[in-house]
């Protein structure tokens, strides 16, 4: 505990007073992890080895820094495929989301390599593994404790509600869950919660009103909504215990919901996160806003393009613009988030120059450096 926070709390003590604000949770206190983007790195932990992604580029550590853990689905598409707008990529997605709110992001890979999935195996043991990792992401920055959310959709939300947060509740202090597709109550011993989590913790399930056994449709479903395992007998279980819970359940929705992952999350932060100090709601993408995923021999940049662009163009090049050498590709789509990609063109371990410009006579909107992946 920091010096002024002991002398702060004798002299509350001395004082006696009857009543008291409760003080804001200690930081982490971590130091020297990097700001930067790292995909598929391997950590070690609690018996399991697998892969996570950290996103950690423009985060300001002047101000807060909260830490958002999002667990993917069966499969884990939106995992292998970082750069796709399915999840995490674009201006949207859940990296963009993440930097917007100060905050940096976790994507884990469930140890269950035949499943990629998380609650079939050892769940229990695959949650210790991730809380393992989580802490070593403390340690390597100084996080917010009430500004940790942990976030999940399918398998990935029953890991958060089901086993994770039960038994490792203690990763936070303030912030919540917001977990999609699912969502069920404990399947493991839940720890004793204080009253102050109940107080400081919020908890989001979002799950299509067709997420049922015909998922809308045919018979098969998973019964995200309803069954046994569902996010309505999850939400009833912590609210019965004193948390603060909502829920949506959109019409006409299903499991799938390919591309909403990020909106949901920015949602729930928005309306429910402990701001910064004197900060206001994370606004949405501005025109030309925009991430840059590298690849090993690539790089996918994805921009938010406004309404009426008639070309937009994405050219990279080894040697500082002037000639305009090097390798373009556009599109023509507007009023939308617009992936470019060049996929096999370019060097390993190399920097690039890159720059968006829009219209036929290559008015140049935004540009940057990046470098490809060893």
């Amino acid at each position: 505990m920091r010096p002024s926070r002991i002398v702060l709390a004798a002299l509350v003590a001395l004082l006696a007073t009857a009543t008291a604000t409760p003080a804001a949770a200690a930081p982490t206190g971590g130091s020297g992890g990097p700001l930067t983007d790292r995909t598929f790195q391997t950590f070690t932990g609690a018996g399991y080895t697998a892969q996570h992604h950290v996103y950690a580029a423009g985060i300001d550590p002047s101000q807060p820094v909260g830490l958002l853990v999002y667990a993917d689905g069966t499969g884990e598409y939106g995992f292998e495929n970082p750069s796709a707008s399915y999840s995490l990529g674009g201006v949207n997605g859940v990296v963009a989301v993440a930097k917007r709110h100060n905050m940096v992001l976790l994507v884990p890979s469930s140890p269950n390599r035949a499943c990629q999935c998380w609650e079939r195996g050892d769940p229990t043991g695959y949650a210790d593994h991730l809380a393992a990792l989580i802490d070593s992401v403390h340690g390597q920055y100084d996080i917010d404790r009430d500004r940790v959310w942990l976030g999940g959709y399918s398998t990935g939300a029953q890991l958060m509600t089901r086993f994770l947060f039960p038994r490792h509740s203690e990763l936070l202090t303030g912030g919540g869950t917001i977990v999609i597709g699912g969502g069920g109550a404990p399947a493991v011993a839940a720890d004793a919660f204080p009253a102050s989590l109940k107080a400081n913790v919020h908890m989001h399930w979002d799950t299509g009103e067709l997420d049922t056994d015909t998922n809308g449709s045919a018979p098969g479903g998973l019964n995200s909504l309803n069954g046994p395992y569902g996010a309505k007998v999850g939400e009833a279980w912590y609210a019965d215990r004193g948390f603060q819970t909502s829920h949506e359940h959109p019409a006409g929705v299903g499991h799938a919901r390919n591309g909403q992952f990020g909106t949901i999350i920015e949602g729930v932060l928005n309306r429910y996160a402990t701001p910064s100090a004197g900060s206001e709601p994370a606004a949405g993408p501005q025109p030309w806003e925009h991430t840059v995923t590298p690849s090993r021999i690539g790089v996918t940049v994805s921009a938010y393009v406004p309404p009426n662009t008639t070309r937009t163009t994405l050219r990279v090049s080894a040697a500082p613009f002037g000639s305009q050498t090097g390798f373009y590709t556009y599109r023509t789509t507007s009023n939308d988030v617009v992936p470019l990609s060049i996929t096999r063109s370019l060097a390993p371990d190399r920097s690039y120059h890159y720059q968006l410009e829009t219209g036929t006579d290559r008015t140049v909107v935004a540009s940057g450096t990046f470098r490809t992946l060893p």
